[in-house]
């Protein structure tokens, strides 16, 4: 069962966002540099919608 369907379930109202980064863009030595860099970069985008509640889902394939 998908996460957006327990929470609608569950009664949660809320929005998907998806930060619109350009993670071409993002150039870093090292793996975990890089996996940081895109991580901060997402945190900071998506926090100007909301600074109180940040609730991400990372995922990152090496």
């Amino acid at each position: 069962m998908a996460r957006r369907q327990i929470l609608a379930e569950m009664g949660y109202e809320f929005t998907f966002l998806t930060a619109d980064i350009d993670e071409k863009s993002v150039r870093k030595e090292k793996a975990e540099e890089l996996v940081m860099a895109l991580a901060e970069a997402k945190e900071c985008f998506m926090s100007s919608f909301n600074p109180l509640l940040i609730c991400c889902m990372l995922r990152v394939i090496l």
